[in-house]
């Protein structure tokens, strides 16, 4: 492929830049003078297409993104991320004592049993007297309730259950495996931010 074209500059002393990107072959003929010959003008095209037309004259494969990657696995992160975060902050993995893979494993199962306890709503004990319902306008106001950071209010509960929609995923790209996060909310990334700390891509 070759590029040519042509340029000027305008009174304001902008240049202005006219490509023309020409496909040709080489050969040589009868006498064996080596001749070009123009095979189309891709001018018209846009750059990308240029781009990618030149990989694949090099001899380059082109796949297309939404193929190249797939999703294999796809698993809650966010709530159990946080209390990793804050039981490491209390130093919980020093008091199980030295580094070794019972620890991780006693780790992971306190971690997760805290993660699944502050999860279940708790059921209110009922007495004597049957508490007031609150109205569904009451209910209403408190979910258009924001803080300081122009972010909703959440409850405990509600918020554990808002980090753990932040997944980690692992992705197939041409075979090759890949940890990655998906895209926090604002809620999330403020969560972390009081915390002290990034996302944690593993609980370790």
């Amino acid at each position: 492929m070759d590029r040519s074209g042509r340029h000027y500059t305008t009174v304001g002393g902008e240049r202005r830049d006219y490509p023309t990107y020409l496909l040709r072959r080489s050969f040589r003929d009868e006498h064996g003078q080596l001749r070009k010959e123009t095979l189309a003008n891709l001018s018209a095209l846009p750059e990308e297409a240029i781009a990618a037309l030149r990989k694949i004259l090099k001899g380059a494969t082109l796949v297309d993104a939404e193929e190249a990657f797939e999703t294999e696995r796809s698993v809650p992160h966010g709530n159990a991320a946080a209390a990793h975060v804050m039981a490491s902050k209390l130093g919980l993995q020093k008091l199980l004592g030295p580094a070794c893979r019972g620890r991780d494993i006693a780790y992971a199962l306190i971690v997760s049993r805290a993660v699944a306890a502050l999860a279940v709503p708790r059921i209110p004990e009922r007495g004597p007297v049957t508490p007031a319902q609150r109205s569904a306008q009451a209910k209403a106001k408190d979910s258009n309730k924001y803080n300081l950071d122009a972010l909703p209010v959440r409850k405990y509960g509600d918020l554990l259950g808002h980090l753990s929609t932040l997944d980690r995923q692992t992705i197939n790209f041409n075979g090759q495996r890949i940890e990655k996060l998906t895209t926090p909310t604002p809620v999330q990334r403020r969560a972390f931010e009081l915390l002290g700390a990034p996302v944690p891509l593993t609980l370790r």
